[in-house]
């Protein structure tokens, strides 16, 4: 019995401690960057449903988790309970958490990472599921997954959310639909027409064609 509670506690720590590094990098990545948090991505930073947050209390892994933020926008954490992320950030549910164990812990060490898990598919380098920090707009998220291949059209992007399709031809641009990205969002990046691709091979075809209709008709 003691062997299985160790197991589980291990597998615990270890999906804490691979979140953390996926949260990590994505600050690395911020910080490397050189730019400040702007207006947008303080907005941007609300933790929401189906965000993959990660809880770290130091020296306290019993008291560590790693959840995912139910459709109430609420999570359950060790010993507190349910509680409702509506409106919070980071950095906001890291102080809430710090009081409440502060009640029965002496100077609690918390770090709290949100996660956006988006998918990116059709002409990248790298299509996958990513979990990505809050605060990176789409144009950083295409960037994780390798960028556009030599067959994308930097004007076919969108968004896919269920049924629903937003277009964002002005991605690499502007950031007024990076507001709405959510955890389960698709990002979609078309290829370039047929023709465009095979452009050599069409323009051989006409001419082979030409000559034929040429030698027929002469």
């Amino acid at each position: 019995m003691d062997r299985t509670l160790d197991h589980t506690r291990l597998r615990r720590v270890a999906m804490v401690i691979g979140l953390c590094a996926a949260a990590a990098a994505s600050a690395v990545a911020q910080q490397q960057s050189g730019r400040p948090l702007s207006a947008t991505q303080v907005g941007m930073s609300r933790i929401a449903p189906g965000d993959d947050v990660i809880v770290v209390v130091a020296r306290e892994p019993d008291l560590s988790a790693a959840v995912i933020v139910d459709e109430r926008n609420e999570i359950a954490l060790p010993r507190l309970g349910l509680i409702n992320l509506t409106a919070h950030s980071p950095t906001s549910l890291r102080d809430t958490i710090r009081a409440r164990y502060s009640v029965f812990l002496r100077d609690p060490v918390i770090n709290v990472t949100a996660l956006r898990r988006v998918a990116v598919n059709g002409a990248v380098t790298r299509p996958d599921v990513y979990l990505v920090d809050v605060t990176m707009n789409l144009r950083d998220i295409i960037a994780r997954a390798g960028g556009l291949t030599s067959e994308a059209d930097g004007k076919k992007v969108s968004i896919l959310r269920g049924d629903q399709e937003i277009s964002v031809s002005d991605w690499d641009r502007s950031t007024s639909a990076m507001l709405s990205l959510r955890s389960g969002d698709q990002i979609m990046v078309g290829r370039k027409p047929w023709v465009l691709l095979n452009l050599g091979q069409v323009i051989g075809a006409i001419g082979i064609a030409a000559s034929l209709i040429y030698t027929v008709t002469r």
